[in-house]
Parts: C-alpha cells; sequence; structure tokens
C-alpha cells in the first residue's frame, strides 16, 4: 500500500475531499487506497494555486489508468473520469497572473535584451524548436519579471512547468498541459492582435502589411491546437477584410 505524501494527508483533512466524487462498494482491497490516492490528488489539485509538479501530475495520471479498471462497475467512474480529463489543462491562478503575464511581456521588443525579440520564438508552434527556444531562452523569458513580484516563483519553478508544459502528449486526447500552453500562447497573439486592431482604429491608421502578419501568425497557432474555439477565428477573418482595399 503506498502511504500518502504529508500533503495529501492534510488536504484530506482540510479540503472536502469527495464532496465531488459518487461513493463506490464494489472496489477491491487493492483498489481502495489507490482511489483514495487519486482522490485526493485529483482535489488537491483542483483548489491549489499552481499547477501540479510534474511528478505528482504523473502519478496522478497513472492512477487516472487504473481508475478504469477499479471502478469500471460503479457510477463513480464518470467523476473521477471528469476530473482525469481536466487534469491538464486546468488553468491555475498562478498560470493566469504569471505564466500568461510573462508571455504577454515577452511578446513585445525588449530595449534591454534586443536580441531576445531577435533570437527567440517564444510562439512558435514546433514542438523541438520550442522545447530549445524555452531552454536557451530561460532568462530572457524571465527578463520582463525584474520589477515583478512573480520572478522569484516564476524562476523557482521554470523547470518543473516547461518538463511538462514542452512535453507533447502521446494518447492523442490533447489535454495535456503541453495543449494547454499551446492555447496561452494563442490567446496572447489573440489578445496582441486585438490592441494592434483598437491602437490602429484610434489612430485612424492601418498597417495593413503589420495586420495581416499577426492574423496569420494568430490563425497557425490556432490550427495547431484543439482547446480554442473555432468562433474565436472569426477575428482573423475581419482583420483581412479590414486590409483589403
Amino acid at each position: 500500500m503506498r502511504v500518502l505524501p504529508s500533503i495529501l494527508i492534510l488536504s484530506s483533512i482540510l479540503l472536502p475531499i469527495g464532496a465531488d466524487f459518487r461513493p463506490c462498494p464494489y472496489m477491491t482491497p487493492e483498489c481502495r487506497p489507490k482511489m483514495l490516492e487519486l482522490r485526493s490528488l485529483l482535489t488537491f489539485d483542483s483548489n491549489s494555486t499552481y499547477p501540479p509538479v510534474p511528478d505528482m501530475y504523473n502519478l496522478t495520471k497513472s492512477l487516472c489508468q487504473e481508475a478504469e479498471h477499479c471502478l469500471a462497475h460503479c457510477w463513480a467512474l464518470e467523476d473521477y473520469g471528469k476530473a482525469c480529463e481536466s487534469l491538464g489543462t486546468r488553468v491555475h491562478k498562478f498560470e493566469t497572473e504569471c505564466v500568461k503575464y510573462a508571455l504577454s511581456m515577452v511578446y513585445d521588443y525588449n530595449p534591454h535584451k534586443p536580441e531576445c525579440s531577435e533570437k527567440y520564438d517564444f510562439f512558435t508552434t514546433d514542438p523541438l524548436l520550442k522545447k530549445k527556444v524555452f531552454a536557451e531562452g530561460k532568462e530572457c523569458f524571465l527578463n520582463p519579471f525584474y520589477s515583478n513580484p512573480c520572478e522569484q516563483e516564476l524562476r523557482s519553478k521554470y523547470d518543473s512547468l516547461m518538463s511538462l508544459y514542452l512535453t507533447p502528449s502521446e494518447d492523442g486526447k490533447y489535454n495535456s498541459p503541453y495543449d494547454k500552453f499551446q492555447k496561452f500562447q494563442c490567446e496572447v497573439l489573440l489578445q496582441k492582435l486585438d490592441s494592434a486592431i483598437a491602437d490602429m482604429n484610434s489612430k485612424n491608421s492601418i498597417n495593413a502589411t503589420k495586420l495581416v502578419e499577426m492574423a496569420q501568425r494568430s490563425q497557425n497557432c490556432i490550427d495547431n491546437t484543439c482547446l480554442i474555439k473555432p468562433k474565436k477565428t472569426e477575428k482573423i477573418g475581419k482583420v483581412f477584410n479590414i486590409t483589403l482595399f
């Protein structure tokens, strides 16, 4: 029997463990401790400010696979299944406030480190190139945080985060941290496109070349992720309409 880490034992006391999971009276003695651990892990993750570290993510994913067998004769399988499906794509507060913010900052030209903008493409959709960029360009990615309270936390968690963000899913389900991170990239590109359109409208001046380039890049990102709703591509079409003379 695997012993629960202390953080999970604490979570089982402080958090409403099991509130969203129906009981299953048909589990074998071998399965029961595993499903208790899985329930604790899933509940802890859903209440956490931070995404899971790689070891915890991989353990949870492994137990999720065992749930299909352990809960095969219980309605609880549906509850665990839904929680497991969202494990890799659940967005945590730290990711919204720090990771996406860093992506937004690194998109813009950095006058203090011009070589960062010239050398690294932090919005590439190529898996191999993405891994290379975020490994070699670590300091460039973290640089915008020199006066931000997120800097220390992001720096301390960077390698752990990127080990998940930069590992493509192998099961073809597109619900991994890799897919979530690519969604972040697309959302930032779309936000920058919106800002550029608004800025040009306020100045009553359209830079067609720049808009088309930004629109094409956003569309390419969307085409490479299944987590962006198709309706968001409507703004891309509007750009091409705006730039037609």
